[in-house]
């Protein structure tokens, strides 16, 4: 008959229904007279409870996963261990290259310079410059804090070295490309690092490159400007000069695509 192939077909769906299903109370009403029909719905209703009282899987424990994790990074080529000390090594090659590439804005004016041991002992230079060194490796590790160590070291080296006198234009203007053109190079190589790395501080990290260059410029102008040092013309153009390249470095780093933060 064709109802008792239906239902011994759907047996288990029918006994999944309520009780007050017209599908269900018409197939049990049969198999009151059906021994088959009842037999297949009897162990519909089985295959029910015991799909109702199952336990739920437990989740997989933190070792499962580690282990997981681990299968995933070994077909990656890395293990956990080699994959953190990847990303130490990258961090630290990217420290190094930031902070070479600073000295060398603070060595090449100083080496070009016409006039040594000027009004500046070359001492103060060396700290400026030291100070720009180590304000673009804070960057890189902690991010924003560290954009206002250049701009306040470097308004702070004009304050200390000023006295009367004019801007002095003709000079300044020398002083602030001498500046903004070292501040390039940390600050493109910042901008290269923050692109393939996806770094998520790229703003910090290339603004303050820039201001790294820039700071080292000031330092070594300490001894090679050959400008009376007055509060006009180091404030507008030595000052001005790590402003105008800060403000290159934040524009640069808004071309920078987002990503994660660098992991510890």
């Amino acid at each position: 008959m064709k109802m008792c192939a239906d239902i011994q077909a759907d047996a288990a769906g029918l006994a999944s229904l309520s009780q007050d299903a017209p599908e269900r109370r018409e197939a049990f009403s049969h198999a009151r007279t059906c021994a088959a029909c009842a037999a297949a719905l009897a162990e519909g209703e089985a295959l029910m409870q015991t799909l109702g009282e199952g336990a739920a899987l437990p989740a997989p424990s933190p070792e499962v996963l580690a282990r997981v994790s681990q299968l995933i990074l070994a077909d990656l080529g890395r293990s956990p261990a080699q994959h953190r000390q990847s990303t130490a090594t990258i961090r630290a090659k990217a420290i190094v290259s930031l902070l070479a590439s600073v000295v060398a804005a603070w060595f090449v004016p100083l080496a070009a310079g016409r006039k040594l041991g000027g009004d500046a002992p070359l001492t103060t230079s060396v700290l400026l410059a030291a100070v720009a060194a180590s304000t673009t490796a804070v960057a890189l590790l902690l991010g924003g804090p560290a954009l206002v160590a250049p701009a306040l070291a470097s308004l702070v080296a004009a304050l200390l070295g000023g006295g009367d006198g004019n801007l002095q234009t003709d000079i300044g203007q020398h002083c602030l490309t001498f500046e903004v053109g070292m501040a390039i190079v940390p600050m493109s190589l910042a901008f290269a690092l923050a692109w393939r790395q996806g770094l998520a501080r790229r703003l910090p990290v290339v603004a303050a490159a820039a201001a790294g260059g820039a700071l080292a410029a000031q330092a070594a102008l300490l001894v090679t400007c050959h400008a009376v040092p007055s509060y006009a013309h180091l404030i507008v153009f030595h000052t001005g000069g790590l402003v105008i390249a800060m403000a290159l470095g934040a524009l640069a780093s808004r071309f920078v695509p987002a990503g994660p933060a660098p992991q510890r």
